[in-house]
């Protein structure tokens, strides 16, 4: 089993996973609904500090395996109109970890113009504080 050092109690504790390359049926165009098409992901996932501070073991975290293997189930089961909605849902599943207190979720089309990078969209999500 890994074992991860104990972080102080301010410490935050980040994971992520940038640019996950994955052929998607997605977006609006009739073209588009034929054929898979990369996208590129990255997702920057916070978790609560006082359990980062806690973590012994990997199984006290969340793990960059299973957000990948969740983003990789999301986009091979469906057809996705619009990257936006990709987002939300990879951050809503996300965030149903009781660990994460917040996400940024990027999701990109790298082929869509030959004169640009990548177009795409960027959200941030946190959970509100409970009193």
């Amino acid at each position: 089993m890994t074992t991860i050092a104990a972080a102080p109690a301010t410490t935050c504790y980040q994971i992520f996973v940038k640019n996950l390359r994955l052929a998607a049926s997605i977006g609006i165009y009739p073209f588009e609904r034929q054929a898979r098409q990369d996208i590129l992901i990255s997702v920057d996932v916070t978790v609560a500090p006082h359990l980062a501070a806690q973590a012994v073991t990997i199984a006290d975290i969340p793990s960059y395996e299973t957000i990948v293997q969740a983003i990789t189930k999301l986009v091979a089961e469906q057809h996705i109109d619009l990257v936006e909605q990709l987002a939300i849902q990879i951050a809503d599943h996300c965030l149903a970890d009781g660990r994460v207190t917040k996400i940024v979720v990027r999701v990109a089309k790298p082929d869509i113009f030959v004169n640009a990078g990548e177009v795409g969209c960027e959200i941030h999500r946190q959970k509100m504080a409970t009193s």
